[in-house]
């Protein structure tokens, strides 16, 4: 249920890499949302004190838990990230939502996930409500990319959930690692190939060019536009 806009406090929050914090913040009275959905927060605009502009980040956390949680990627002089920069543990915050449809459809096919970067933020909810919460049998498979191993992170919560279902796996890829690296290589779409299954249903999450790649090439093997759910930013 969409709520206007509210205050809470900041529960906590966790540095995932130099650049990439998780947010907590309590749930607002009221405050329902589904698991993939997204939050927007309001604060003070630092051009015009006298005005409030706002910045929409995905939900993380699935809709039964106690804290909303968020994974926001920091960006330099972003009127956003320094106002997240700023923000410490007890602190008020503003909150309106939720809005978005990146939800799971109402059916049990085989899942893939696709996500660059923070673009794993509503899919880690996603993957965490279709395995622990939903019991999901059928195969479950996650593509993740990033950029270099300083980027990395969520790998240990990945594992737990590949270590507790065996349906689960997962495969994460560096476009441009260093010479140490000796994972897997290259973009997500290099990888794609491998998990065209035409019964799956498709969830894409990152930047605009990632996500349109990927929808085109899953158009192009055959896969029918409404197993196909993606959210770009």
């Amino acid at each position: 249920m969409k709520t206007k806009a509210q205050k809470t406090k900041l529960a906590f929050k966790k540095l995932m890499t130099a650049d990439v914090v998780n947010l907590g913040v309590e749930r607002p009275e009221n405050f329902t949302y589904k698991t993939g959905q997204f939050a927007e927060f309001l604060f003070l605009d630092p051009k015009n004190p006298k005005k409030k502009t706002k910045r929409a980040y995905s939900i993380c956390s699935v809709s039964n838990d106690k804290n909303i949680e968020f994974l926001i990627k920091l960006v330099p002089n972003g009127a956003g990230s320094d106002y997240i920069r700023k923000l410490n543990e007890g602190n008020t915050v503003e909150i309106s939502g939720p809005y978005g449809h990146f939800i799971l459809e109402d059916k049990e096919e085989p899942l893939v996930f696709i996500a660059t970067g923070v673009g794993v933020a509503p899919i880690i909810g996603l993957l965490r409500e279709s395995l622990n919460n939903l019991g999901y049998k059928k195969d479950v498979r996650l593509l993740f990319g990033l950029r270099g191993e300083e980027d990395i992170f969520l790998v240990d919560h990945l594992d737990e959930l590949k270590e507790k279902h065996s349906n689960f796996d997962y495969v994460l890829t560096l476009s441009r690692p260093s010479d140490k690296w000796t994972g897997t290589k290259g973009r997500v779409t290099d990888y794609l190939s491998k998990y065209i299954d035409k019964k799956a249903h498709y969830y894409i999450c990152g930047n605009i060019d990632m996500a349109s790649d990927t929808k085109k090439t899953l158009e192009d093997s055959g896969i029918k536009e409404e197993n196909i759910h993606f959210e770009a930013f």
